[in-house]
């Protein structure tokens, strides 16, 4: 099953990267720290040949996705960041 890579750019202008992979209803990945979306292909093809469209994105900092700014980030900035890139492509 084919992976198609791309990037978006959020409201801030930060560049996130990530991969898509089937057809159906969304089913997000997350990758391990200090990886990227890059691990997870194998796992994106099972997902996918079981009827889900398989996303996965580089979190902030990590792969192609350009990190956050700030000096004291918190796991809640993070969780605010992949909620703004699933909103930007539209998954429930």
């Amino acid at each position: 099953m084919r992976i198609t890579r791309h990037w978006l750019k959020t409201a801030a202008g930060r560049t996130v990267h990530y991969r898509r992979c089937g057809a159906g209803p969304a089913v997000v990945l997350m990758h391990g720290s200090p990886q990227s979306c890059w691990a997870l292909q194998p796992l994106m093809r099972e997902v996918a040949a079981r009827g889900f469209t398989a996303f996965s994105f580089d979190t902030p900092g990590n792969g192609e996705s350009d990190p956050l700014t700030g000096e004291r980030l918190l796991t809640a900035d993070y969780a605010r960041a992949f909620a703004e890139v699933a909103d930007l492509l539209g998954l429930k």
